[in-house]
């Protein structure tokens, strides 16, 4: 983990408990925006002519599920100016569902499922804070 090789990352239990609590209302906002994003990619690759949007239909199928990420470690950093910066290595294990399905408008035996589920994903997350006042500690975005 990074808090073990770098001295200015910490763990955080109390960041694992705030995710717990808002998981169910973040889980619905990336979802919708993961969705829509990725919905208009894959249906470019996948179906890139008019004429095979018209013979198929694609759906995705996307569930971030229930268990909330975990944070590894965290870091909090003074950006240039008046911004907060934190930095967060996330771990999700659990009980993630993504998947696409392409279904055929003229012949109902050609339907193309596939879902991957029981994934585990590391990454690290970056969030930026900028003030909306000169008086600290509004904050206007999270960026």
């Amino acid at each position: 983990p990074a808090w073990a090789f770098a001295s200015n990352f910490s763990t955080m239990q109390n960041i694992d408990q705030l995710l717990v609590r808002m998981w169910p209302r973040i889980n619905r906002v990336v979802k919708s925006l993961v969705f829509d994003f990725n919905k208009k990619k894959l249906n470019d690759i996948l179906l890139p002519t008019p004429m095979l949007r018209k013979l198929y239909e694609l759906k995705l199928l996307m569930n971030f599920g229930e268990l909330p990420p975990l944070t590894e470690c965290i870091r909090v950093d003074s950006g240039n100016g008046e911004d907060i910066i934190l930095e967060m290595v996330l771990k999700m294990a659990g009980d993630q569902i993504f998947g696409a399905e392409i279904k055929s408008k003229f012949n109902p035996l050609f339907d193309m499922k596939v879902v991957c589920s029981q994934m585990q994903f590391v990454g690290n997350m970056r969030l930026r804070l900028r003030p909306l006042l000169p008086i600290p500690p509004i904050v206007s975005g999270v960026s």
